[in-house]
């Protein structure tokens, strides 16, 4: 909200009709007054770098309605990765293949976007532009998710592979 932003009216006067017109761009209410609440934060962190928003009953409304959109496209490719991700776990667990085990294990264990990434860009075969426009980022934020996951890969895998040589190392 900008310096001449009126806080107050905006809360007594455009909350509930922006919150109205959310609830009905995403079909639901809950979720529409988490995304008006992000987008007063926003709000907010505009005002603090003294930027203005000409109109802010429009711009909150624009900003919480495209973050339903990414909550609804996080949400569908959580279930996305998670259908893709089930026969592989399927198939490991039925695996005598230790080292498939391994992967699967540190794979579970990198942060959510990282899991994300690896799933769709190794696991189903998308490329990075793809990956990028499913998530809603960017092609670099992409190229720096796999890069950061393939390293927690590695560090991860390396760090079994030396448990395990240390297992069986009789001192």
């Amino acid at each position: 909200m900008s310096q001449s932003m009126d806080f107050e009216r905006f809360m007594n006067h455009d909350y509930d009709p922006v919150i109205r017109a959310v609830t009905v761009a995403c079909g639901d209410a809950r979720l529409a007054q988490e995304a008006v609440h992000e987008a007063l934060v926003r709000a907010l962190e505009r005002t603090e770098r003294d930027q203005t928003i000409d109109n802010p009953a429009g711009w909150i409304t624009v900003v919480a309605i495209h973050w339903t959109n990414r909550w609804h496209r996080r949400r569908r490719l959580e279930s996305t990765g998670f259908t893709l991700v089930a026969p592989l776990n399927r198939s490991i667990v039925d695996s005598d293949d230790g080292l498939m085990l391994d992967i699967a294990t540190a794979v579970v264990r990198l942060p959510l976007r990282q899991r994300q990434v690896i799933v769709l860009h190794y696991l189903h075969g998308y490329d990075v532009a793809s990956v990028a426009g499913l998530l809603g980022v960017s092609s670099g934020t992409i190229k720096t998710c796999l890069s950061r996951a393939r390293i927690a890969l590695a560090v991860s895998l390396a760090d079994h592979d030396r448990a395990g040589s240390q297992e069986g190392h009789v001192g």
